[in-house]
């Protein structure tokens, strides 16, 4: 159901998470909607540095930190990790760092200065089933994989309020979101039509 599990699509990962690097409706990248606010690499584009916003809280009342940042890139990274492009970003970074609580630091095994743009927009064009997302490193850690796909918590403007497997995704509105405000409408059914 989450990002980890390599089986989300987009209409759920929008209502649920905050994508790392926010983009417009022409797919242009944009700081104002995403966890990252602003991005550069160093002068040969092999060390990406990104800030982190100051303003977002997961689902279960906890702010977001770099280190949350970190741990949704590095879930990717992992070997075993069920991603279509998986071994290109592990083949592609060198190591993620959260040198403090809002800065958030990538290495690459070498020069790539469309990096960001294809792993971590919500447009990524190389990365379907990669968590371009914003996961809680607490969270997800201490209940373990499975049940943070089972009841998976983001920081989009919806919560996760129930689930029927192959049928149905119950999500309830946040009071206030940091970007889209108060959700208009309160509770959404997303259903599975074959």
């Amino acid at each position: 159901l989450s990002p980890t599990s390599g089986k989300s699509t987009a209409h759920v990962v929008d209502v649920l998470y905050t994508y790392m690097i926010g983009s417009k409706v022409d797919g242009q990248l944009e700081a104002d909607s995403g966890f990252l606010t602003s991005w550069g690499a160093n002068s040969d584009s092999t060390v990406f540095t990104f800030k982190i916003r100051d303003n977002l809280v997961f689902h279960n009342g906890e702010r977001a930190t770099a280190e949350d940042g970190a741990f949704s890139l590095d879930v990717v990274r992992d070997p075993k990790a069920a991603f279509i492009q998986g071994p290109q970003f592990l083949t592609a970074v060198s190591k993620v760092e959260a040198p403090d609580a809002s800065t958030l630091v990538v290495t690459l095994n070498r020069p790539n200065i469309f990096w960001h743009i294809t792993y971590l927009g919500r447009n990524a064009p190389a990365a379907n089933n990669t968590p371009k997302v914003a996961m809680p490193k607490k969270y997800t850690t201490s209940v373990g994989v499975v049940e943070g796909n089972n009841k998976p918590i983001g920081s989009g403007p919806y919560k996760f309020k129930n689930f029927a497997g192959g049928d149905r995704l119950i999500v309830e509105a946040v009071d206030r979101h940091f970007y889209f405000g108060v959700p208009k409408t309160k509770t959404m059914t997303i259903l599975q039509i074959p």
